[in-house]
């Protein structure tokens, strides 16, 4: 054989298989190479990983990925076309706060960052959590948190949606001022392509959300109900669930909130069934804001727990006194979180026995839909 031949040997990356990614530094110390070399070849497989390895190097870096869970075959020159992947950034989404824990501790042995970290990604606007990964990453993500849901889109394919804060319709262009509406002080302007969304961030950067339509969630609101028509009747009794009578006099409760905020794109069917049952509805998206989070009062019978959550929440901000516990009304606020943050600690709070209240703030926010890459996740 000859040296040529001797050094021609790669990895293929098929798949992460059981592994998680973050395992992949073990293969970077192995081989005294860099880990972010690892770690796109992992998040992009089916990757092609060396190709002028020698025969006995292939072979320990194969038995070191094999062994922490990677599908991985040792190659003979390039067996991946790189120009043909399609690769995604990936979203998560959560809709109970009981799932957190759970979500948090698999995201933050998946991706190799620390549980705070991964909470703080999930609770932003978008919650993205990786860029540039091929579906099989995305396949193996939704495995291994089915609580969640897992959404993954092209970057520069499909549209956005833009909400300009504080600005008038007046201070567009006159190509956006015709796609636009005005809200209040707040312009939104809908199916955007990515370079668009670059020209408008340049101009608003201060006082703009941006954000993927496939990413929007929404809440649906009922607004009024034909009681005399079967079909209303029948889609809130048979499809949504509630008691017979209750929908029968749902006039006393209207507006009403269908279902928990969802991705807008999942709600298309919701509003087909709305409009063949003659339901008049609204679909108000959820944007990206802040609230102040009052714990009024807490239940010392559950201090315990109650510790538990807010260092969860809130670590380091507060300390709860049993022996003290209402020096002061209300006990603690906690101004400015995500309002995602504070509903998920109040429902769990509420849970144990606490009066606790959220109320928006002026202050807002601001996040750009960046373009993400692997690097930035990883350790």
């Amino acid at each position: 054989m000859s040296d040529d031949e001797d050094s021609s040997y790669g990895l293929k990356i098929n798949s992460i298989g059981d592994a998680v990614p973050a395992s992949s530094a073990i293969l970077s110390d192995a081989l005294s190479c860099s880990p972010e070399l690892i770690s796109r070849a992992v998040y992009t497989a089916p990757s092609q990983l060396f190709t002028s390895l020698d025969l006995q190097t292939a072979q320990k870096a194969h038995e070191v990925l094999s062994k922490l869970g990677f599908d991985v075959d040792i190659t003979q020159g390039v067996s991946v076309d790189e120009s043909k992947k399609i690769l995604f950034d990936v979203a998560i989404f959560l809709s109970s706060p009981l799932d957190l824990t759970k979500v948090v501790n698999e995201l933050a042995a998946f991706l190799g960052l620390q549980k705070a970290q991964v909470q703080n990604m999930l609770m932003a606007f978008p919650p993205l959590v990786l860029g540039r990964v091929t579906q099989s990453t995305v396949d193996a993500l939704s495995k291994r948190i089915p609580e969640a849901h897992v959404a993954a889109f092209i970057p520069h394919e499909g549209s956005y949606t833009a909400r300009l804060i504080n600005v008038q319709k007046t201070k567009l262009s006159d190509l956006y001022a015709q796609q636009s509406i005005q809200i209040d002080d707040d312009v939104f302007l809908d199916g955007l392509t990515f370079e668009q969304t670059k020209e408008i961030w340049r101009q608003f950067s201060n006082q703009c959300q941006v954000v993927h339509r496939s990413l929007l969630r929404a809440k649906l609101l009922v607004l009024n109900v034909d009681r005399t028509n079967p079909k209303a009747i029948d889609y809130l009794v048979n499809h949504v669930g509630m008691p017979e009578d209750f929908a029968n006099d749902i006039h006393s409760y209207l507006p009403l909130q269908l279902f928990e905020p969802r991705l807008l794109s999942n709600l298309k069917d919701e509003e087909y069934q709305l409009q063949m049952a003659g339901i008049e509805y609204e679909l108000i998206p959820l944007w990206e804001d802040l609230s102040n989070l009052h714990l009024i009062s807490i239940n010392q019978n559950k201090i315990e727990a109650i510790k538990k959550i807010l260092h969860s929440f809130f670590e380091g901000e507060v300390t709860i006194d049993a022996n003290k516990p209402n020096d002061l009304q209300p006990l603690h606020v906690f101004s400015e979180k995500p309002t995602l943050l504070n509903y998920f600690a109040e429902e769990l709070l509420s849970e144990h026995g606490c009066d606790v209240i959220v109320e928006p703030c002026l202050k807002l926010k601001i996040n750009h839909l960046k373009y993400l890459d692997v690097h930035e996740n990883t350790v």
